[in-house]
C-alpha cells in the first residue's frame, strides 16, 4: 500500500467515526385507534449522547408531524426519537464505496494484467504448466 492509499484509508476511517459520533436522528409517531397512523420524520444530526427532546405537548407534535397528526382526532399516541440507522448505514456504505474507488485509483499502475492475475490466483499458473 503506497502513501496515497494509506491516506485514503485513514480519511475513510476518520469520516466513518465522525458519522458515528454525530449520527442522523429520526422521530416516530404512532397514533392508536381506528384510522391510526405510523409516521417517521428525519431530524437533524446531533452528537450521539445528546437526546433530542420534543415536549410532550400537542403543539410540538403538530409542528413536527403536521400531516398525520393534525387530521387525526385526539387519541392516545406515542412518539420515539432514535437514531436513523438506515440513513447511517447508507452513508457508511457510500464512504466505503468511495474509499475503495480511491484505493483503486491510487493503486500502482506499473503492474501488468498478467502480474495482477498471478497475484490474485497464484495456483492458476501452476495448473497451466502441469497441463
Amino acid at each position: 500500500m503506497n502513501k496515497k492509499q494509506k491516506a485514503v484509508v485513514l480519511i475513510g476511517i476518520v469520516v466513518i467515526i465522525s458519522m458515528a459520533l454525530v449520527p442522523p436522528w429520526k422521530a416516530i409517531l404512532d397514533i392508536d385507534g381506528p384510522g391510526g397512523t405510523h409516521s417517521e420524520r428525519a431530524l437533524k444530526y446531533r452528537y450521539f449522547r445528546d437526546r433530542i427532546s420534543v415536549a410532550n405537548n400537542i403543539h410540538a407534535l403538530e409542528k413536527l408531524f403536521s400531516g398525520p397528526y393534525k387530521n387525526a382526532p385526539l387519541r392516545s399516541f406515542s412518539y420515539t426519537i432514535t437514531y436513523d440507522y438506515t440513513r447511517l448505514a447508507f452513508q457508511w456504505a457510500l464512504i466505503l464505496f468511495l474509499t475503495a474507488g480511491f484505493l483503486l485509483f491510487f493503486s500502482e499502475k506499473d503492474k501488468t494484467v498478467e502480474e495482477g492475475i498471478r497475484a490474485l490466483c497464484p495456483g492458476r499458473k501452476k495448473s497451466r504448466e502441469n497441463g
